[in-house]
């Protein structure tokens, strides 16, 4: 919770503002209640002269307590707004830096609802929360002033405050630990639909589509269940407490009357009295609610900045140093690496990769070749060994310093729901159409791009679904081609396509060969036979390297990938 004060203390001055009018409402609210008090007064006793001229002034009042209560709303959605939008940048900030080790263990439902979702909700919720203690302190002010006015009536309503307070604080805590575990089977829910949207072509190529909707099903039914028991215990305990109203109503009319008849009031006093009875029933319920919505708060809050205090979703650390002249060497040294602990994906890796050199690891699938690419553009962060560029250790070097000199393309890259020209900016906000257009060119995508209706502005839909697979790896491979990197990172970035359009594709990377190390790595042995050197892989550690035909005249394993393409 103390995390939010710096959001607060941002518009503090809005605040207070919104307080001041929330004054100046409560206080004409109350006012009024007395005019109107005043002016039946008058009728009853035909004072027509007054009772007109209370009727005016009454107009009035109503008038700018309407136009005091449009201001406070007006400040309200302007704070509001501005602390949601301050929530969701610092959000997607935190986001975007957590380290990829985290992600890929991590669930994408329960990140995304935390990102997209709970600010909104806690926004609400805050905005909720203070009016509510406002209310709740105005409503306070009125239990005065009615024992000010008829002490007895005042302990009535004392006594009947203290009755259905028991009740409310059984309700909210109730409804605070259903709250709870409701959130959880929500996000729970939530990540198993990422799931089966993402994955509709796997889900309908295999019929998976019986078994996964019963498991859907039992997960939304968990969540429906909570939901069904909070409002059972819920509306039960209102029903109670309407009871109690019921009673205090039938107490306050009595009394009301003894003390009228008596003479110990007067007429204008009950009628203030009871004109504001809700507001004394709702010292209470403003009381529950605020206990209520503090656990809201407290529990969105801290799912909220899970992301942000690095706990839970640790950030990506990087260091200060800056390369100025940067090369592109690489070098390994003693290099290991788990993505869960136990279970080692590389072992005693080493080797070196000079500047401008064209090199390829190649090995069977799971060998760990992604990895290591990985690793070089620091996606993953190395724990046990040494990896050098230029000589700096990796974990030293800024992030600028290392994301703006390697560009990484990895086997299944990613289109975002924009248009293309959106789409190829992201890796260069100032590249010209010229740019775009020859980019596209060199992966022979623009032909086909060209004739659709709106070209360039042609949205690609979610994850390219507008595009074929091989279409969508040519985009993001054009993509690529418009961030002059030293270090060019290929991760089976070619696999989607046949050989023709794989090969003017090789042939264009190539025509970077001697300006920029480049490494690849491939599935198929043929894309790589030009290259300066090979690394072979076979799980998890490097076994042999040299040349193409080095490796097939030497390596019998290698011999044997190559000779099972043909």
């Amino acid at each position: 919770m103390k995390v939010l004060t710096k959001y607060f203390s941002k518009h503090k001055w809005k605040i207070a503002l919104y307080l001041f009018m929330y004054i100046v409402f409560y206080g004409l609210t109350i006012y009024s209640s007395l005019v109107l008090a005043d002016y039946l007064t008058s009728v009853t006793d035909n004072l027509s002269n007054h009772a007109w001229g209370q009727l005016v002034y009454l107009i009035v009042i109503l008038a700018l307590i309407y136009t005091s209560h449009y201001i406070l709303y007006m400040i309200g959605v302007i704070i509001a707004h501005n602390m949601m939008l301050d929530l969701k940048k610092d959000l997607m900030k935190a986001l975007l830096n957590i380290n990829s080790l985290t992600l890929t263990n991590a669930s994408t439902g329960r990140l995304v609802s935390r990102v997209a979702s709970d600010p909104d909700l806690l926004v609400e919720k805050l905005e909720t929360f203070v009016s509510t203690i406002a209310n709740a302190i105005s409503y306070f002010a009125t239990l005065c002033i009615l024992i000010v006015i008829n002490v007895w009536v005042g302990l009535i309503s004392v006594a009947f405050l203290l009755a259905i307070a028991i009740f409310e604080l059984i309700r909210a805590k109730s409804n605070k630990k259903y709250r709870k575990l409701e959130k959880e089977a929500n996000d729970e829910a939530i990540s198993f639909t990422n799931e089966i949207v993402r994955s509709e072509k796997d889900i309908k190529g295999q019929h998976l589509e019986r078994g996964l909707n019963e498991i859907a099903v039992g997960k939304f039914k968990k969540k429906c269940n909570i939901y069904k028991h909070r409002h059972f215990k819920s509306i039960t305990l209102w029903y109670i407490r309407c009871l109690a109203t019921v009673a205090y109503i039938g107490v306050l009319l009595y009394v009301g009357m003894v003390l009228l008849k008596s003479e110990a009031i007067v007429l204008a006093n009950f009628i203030f009295i009871f004109t504001n009875r809700e507001a004394l029933q709702n010292v209470v319920w403003q009381y529950s609610n605020i206990i209520l919505d503090y656990g809201e708060i407290k529990i969105l809050s801290d799912r909220m900045f899970e992301i942000t205090n690095g706990e839970m979703y640790p950030a990506e650390r990087f260091g200060d140093k800056e390369i100025e002249n940067f090369k592109g060497n690489i070098r390994f040294e003693n290099v290991n690496f788990e993505y869960k602990y136990g279970k080692r994906v590389l072992n005693d890796i080493n080797f070196e990769i000079s500047e401008n050199q064209f090199v390829a690891f190649v090995g069977k699938s799971g060998c760990g070749k992604s990895t290591l690419l990985g690793l070089i553009s620091k996606i993953y962060e190395v724990g046990d060994g040494k990896i050098l560029i230029d000589e700096e250790n990796i974990n030293e070097l800024s992030k600028s310093c290392l994301r703006d000199n390697i560009n990484f393309l990895n086997q299944f890259p990613y289109i975002f729901n924009l248009t293309i020209r959106e789409n190829m900016k992201l890796i260069n906000p100032d590249a010209s159409d010229e740019q775009i257009i020859r980019a596209l060119q060199e992966v022979d995508l623009w032909e086909y791009i060209e004739n659709m209706d709106k070209g360039l502005d042609t949205i690609v839909g979610e994850n390219g679904v507008n595009f074929s697979g091989g279409q969508k790896q040519r985009l993001t491979i054009a993509r690529s081609f418009l961030k002059d990197s030293k270090i060019m990172l290929f991760d089976e970035s070619t696999s989607s396509l046949d050989n023709i359009a794989q090969e003017k594709i090789i042939s264009h990377i190539e025509e970077n060969r001697g300006n920029k190390t480049i490494i690849m790595v491939a599935h198929r042995l043929t894309t790589i036979r030009n290259v300066d050197k090979i690394f072979f892989i076979e799980n998890g550690t490097i076994v042999d390297s040299g040349t193409f035909e080095q490796l097939v005249d030497r390596n019998e394993n290698f011999k044997k990938i190559f000779k099972s393409e043909i």
